[in-house]
């Protein structure tokens, strides 16, 4: 009977917090002003340009896509150096790379057999077929499969970024011109983004990955779907170096050690700023600076 009690009140406490965690993440809340975002903005780049040699290391080529979107919303000039300096400095990594067009813009370079025995995630390949529309690739299953709108629920259930990368994908095929039925693509970007409001809502844990759906959200247009709230919470969590992380701390445990959430779940590190996240940070108020809330 004791150990019944206890059951329930450990389960009451876990209900008992969840619910006003989820709370805090919805309620309250005023639209970010101008100024709030600008200030937001510059130290997001400043943590770029402070960490130049680190970053360009990192041949992520959809980071750096990322930062050639911030560039196209405010031709910022530092924005324009670290794209320009990365992109001599890793022609050759790309020549041959079907990743080439985020960086150079070349649609040619891409060999579905290879793309195909690299072992890539499934959202890479759907990544490089959305952009391409290489007629190889679009028979492969896998970019069948990911272009219906439940392919999250049944191959990815738990992966908190898949819906947002079919978000992307579909918006890449609207940016290239991919599939001939645009409308097709606009309704499955509205169903995405609709699905994506409730993650928000009950995802409370301020990691990369709640940046990016308040992103992909502002990107394809569905600005209306964001709760104010979010977008203070995003700007509350900017790191005191200009940068976000995968990391949202929780309690100080010592020693720059907190206990915090991660994109995965509950950890206990030091709170460190990655290009990752801060690179969609810096897209995301680049977008808020011209698509005001």
């Amino acid at each position: 009977m004791r150990l019944n009690k206890l059951i329930g009140l450990v389960t009451a406490l876990v209900f008992t917090g969840l619910i006003i965690l989820i709370a805090y993440n919805n309620l309250g809340g005023e639209k970010p002003t101008e100024s709030q975002i600008n200030e937001s903005l510059n130290k997001s780049i400043s943590w770029l340009v402070q960490n130049k040699t680190a970053i360009n290391k990192e041949n992520n080529a959809m980071l750096w896509w990322m930062m050639e979107q911030a560039w196209q919303e405010t031709h910022n000039g530092d924005l324009k150096n670290l794209l320009e300096d990365y992109r001599e400095k890793h022609y050759q990594n790309y020549f041959s790379s079907p990743w080439s067009y985020l960086i150079y813009g070349y649609k040619d370079r891409i060999n579905a057999t290879q793309v195909m025995a690299a072992g890539m995630p499934d959202y890479n390949v759907f990544f490089i077929y959305s952009y391409s529309c290489n007629a190889d690739l679009a028979e492969e299953p896998i970019v069948r499969q990911q272009q219906e709108l439940g392919f999250c629920f049944t191959k990815h259930p738990i992966s908190p970024a898949c819906i947002t990368h079919q978000m992307m994908a579909f918006r890449f095929m609207q940016r290239t011109g991919c599939r001939k039925n645009p409308a097709e693509i606009s309704d499955k970007i509205a169903s995405l983004a609709s699905l994506v409001k409730y993650q928000l809502f009950f995802d409370f844990r301020v990691v990369d990955v709640y940046l990016q759906r308040v992103l992909m959200l502002l990107d394809t247009g569905n600005q209306q779907r964001i709760n104010p709230r979010w977008v203070e919470r995003v700007l509350h969590n900017q790191n005191e170096d200009g940068g976000w992380s995968g990391f949202q701390p929780i309690l100080k445990l010592g020693d720059n050690r907190y206990l915090g959430f991660t994109t995965k779940g509950i950890s206990v590190t030091a709170p460190q700023s990655s290009f990752h996240a801060t690179i969609q940070g810096v897209w995301l108020m680049a977008l808020l600076k011209n698509k005001p809330l």
